[in-house]
């Protein structure tokens, strides 16, 4: 769930060197909600700083949704100060990491949670 259209591309580039990955992606909060409910995917990838909601906020949604509470989700932000990781961490993300990230750690990141 990604509202920067370059940081979307990128996303969909690095993860198109993943073929068992199929990646989902939505601009808004409320479409990867709805995205979410659709086709229960096995992590999701959340901005936190999004337009309609706050990424915290939208994790807490899909929490509260039996068809969703149990997806993990890493949060993902390029405006995060170590207090804002650790209530993101606190509140139930599987991990975070911030922009811009190394792309090799990201996807042994990625990997890892989805094992």
């Amino acid at each position: 769930v990604e509202d920067n259209e370059a940081n979307l591309l990128l996303m969909k580039e690095v993860m198109s060197s993943q073929p068992h990955i199929r990646l989902f992606s939505a601009k808004t909060a409320k479409q990867g909600i709805q995205l979410a409910k659709n086709y229960n995917p096995d992590l999701i990838l959340m901005d936190i700083g999004l337009p309609d909601m706050d990424g915290i906020s939208a994790f807490k949604k899909l929490q509260s949704e039996e068809l969703t509470s149990s997806i993990p989700v890493l949060g993902i932000s390029a405006n995060a100060m170590k207090k804002d990781i650790d209530i993101a961490l606190e509140t139930g993300l599987v991990d975070f990491i911030t922009k811009p990230f190394n792309i090799p750690e990201f996807l042994a990141k990625v990997h890892l949670l989805l094992k």
